[in-house]
């Protein structure tokens, strides 16, 4: 089985980005659960799997997700047990990494967003719908201090495809490579 790919990174840091090119490119994603509510322009299902917090507790309780995090505004977050076995792709924060057992941690590829907190913020500050941007810029600096646990970073806010590809392990580097030729 081919590692699967983690991207982590603070808000605005270009994960999401990435992931949407990873996706084009024929990287099948992960859908997280959430208890927080839809964003406007969020579709259940395809952003995020949207559940009550009962449900999520249960969930947890029942050992269904290989990790799952509260968030400081109350939210709880989790990636469920068959979406990891069956995607290859995943954004998880920190946090979520350490939560990962052993095993499942080998079977990861983590690449690190690590972009200037200006670009961040100015990135942040022109999101609809989002959080305040220094609260948030705040948050993630306390989240990513000390933050090493990754196999491969991209520090260039203007990182292009062939950047984005180069993080990653070969075997995905061909299958991109040989699908998109």
């Amino acid at each position: 089985m081919n590692k699967k790919i983690v991207l982590v990174g603070a808000g605005g840091s270009g994960k999401d980005y990435a992931k949407k090119i990873l996706v084009d490119l024929g990287l099948t994603e992960h859908i997280s659960y959430t208890t927080r509510p839809p964003r406007t322009d969020e579709v259940g299902g395809k952003d995020y799997h949207f559940i009550t917090e009962n449900n999520m507790l249960k969930m947890i309780t029942e050992n269904e997700f290989i990790q799952s995090c509260y968030f400081p505004n109350g939210f709880v977050y989790g990636t469920h047990i068959k979406e990891f076995y069956d995607k290859e792709l995943f954004i998880m924060t920190p946090d979520a990494l350490e939560k990962l057992n052993d095993e499942i941690r080998s079977m990861c590829h983590v690449v690190y967003f690590n972009i200037d907190p200006e670009v961040r913020l100015e990135r942040l500050s022109k999101r609809k719908n989002a959080d305040n941007p220094n609260k948030r810029l705040r948050t993630d600096n306390e989240q990513f201090q000390d933050f090493i646990d990754f196999d491969a970073e991209i520090v260039d806010e203007k990182f292009d495809l062939d950047i984005l590809i180069r993080s990653l392990p070969i075997e995905y580097q061909t299958k991109i490579i040989s699908t998109n030729i």
